[in-house]
């Protein structure tokens, strides 16, 4: 992407985007229909610290899930959409039982996660939700 493309989009959203601000921005380019080129070497080095994310946990998966649904809140939701917010509603559950506890137990039983209720994992998550 051009790099004036790249620093005039929002990546994080005021604070609401929070440690899913990686996931915002590239959220943010799809929605504004910028070209991409995938680079399939890597372009910079960096070094994990005592207080990284990678060290401490994060809270991207509820956050990047909870800004997909209010991305997608008046756009019509294809199949392969779906199968994504299936797959990405029981890590962003889990972080949620930490964080927002109503709004996880709303997409615990929200039409993305509903097949997965009777699961081991569906019956875990529904643990950690009244563990909280």
């Amino acid at each position: 992407m051009r790099r004036n493309i790249g620093q005039g989009i929002d990546h994080f959203a005021d604070g609401k985007a929070s440690k899913g601000c990686d996931f915002y921005f590239g959220q943010r380019v799809g929605m504004a229909g910028k070209p991409l080129w995938f680079c399939d070497c890597y372009t910079a080095d960096y070094r994990l610290t005592a207080g990284s994310i990678a060290r401490n946990g994060t809270d991207a998966a509820f956050h990047s899930f909870k800004l997909t649904l209010e991305a997608l809140k008046d756009r019509v939701i294809t199949p392969k959409i779906e199968e994504v917010l299936r797959w990405r509603v029981k890590v962003a559950i889990v972080e949620g039982a930490a964080i927002d506890r109503r709004l996880a137990w709303k997409w615990y039983f929200a039409k993305w996660h509903r097949s997965a209720i009777f699961t081991l994992g569906g019956m875990r998550r529904f643990l950690m939700l009244i563990r909280r």
